[in-house]
């Protein structure tokens, strides 16, 4: 059975183990144990025998939910991880007082996007030629309950 867990900075080698292959290299265990300090610092994981199976990294600041990262493990993909851990996110945000959520996404990931379409979000902008490789960038936004 899988855990949802808070993440401190602590627990940066492991993030660093999940989101470096799949978002690059600039996702060192320094830079996260950095994120993972910051004022706001939105960090949840979702544990599996010991092992992080998923993660998800963000800032509420400023009435908003601002999402870095939402990575899962590629044999626990399709599992309703991702949702899972937006799910929560979405949830604290709120309860922090939160009333808009944005990420960033390659336009070409299609499974994180329906993801987030599912989960109520909205094209707000393209970014063309974004990335190194020029793939656009989408940007979400997604409404929140709050106050």
């Amino acid at each position: 059975m899988s855990t949802l867990v808070v993440l401190r900075p602590e627990d940066a080698p492991r993030l660093a183990e999940l989101l470096t292959p799949a978002l690059g290299a600039s996702w060192t265990e320094r830079a996260i144990h950095e994120e993972l300090t910051r004022r706001g610092v939105l960090a949840l994981g979702i544990e599996r025998d010991g092992g992080l199976e998923g993660a998800l990294l963000g800032w509420v600041i400023a009435g908003e939910l601002e999402i870095h990262a939402v990575v899962v493990q590629p044999e626990a993909r399709r599992g309703g991880l991702g949702r899972r851990l937006l799910e929560e996110a979405i949830a604290r945000a709120t309860a922090e007082g939160a009333c808009a959520a944005f990420l960033e996404l390659r336009a070409d990931n299609e499974p994180a996007k329906q993801l987030y379409l599912r989960c109520g979000f909205a094209l707000l902008d393209v970014r063309r030629g974004y990335y190194g490789d020029g793939t656009d960038a989408l940007v979400l936004r997604g409404a929140l309950g709050g106050p």
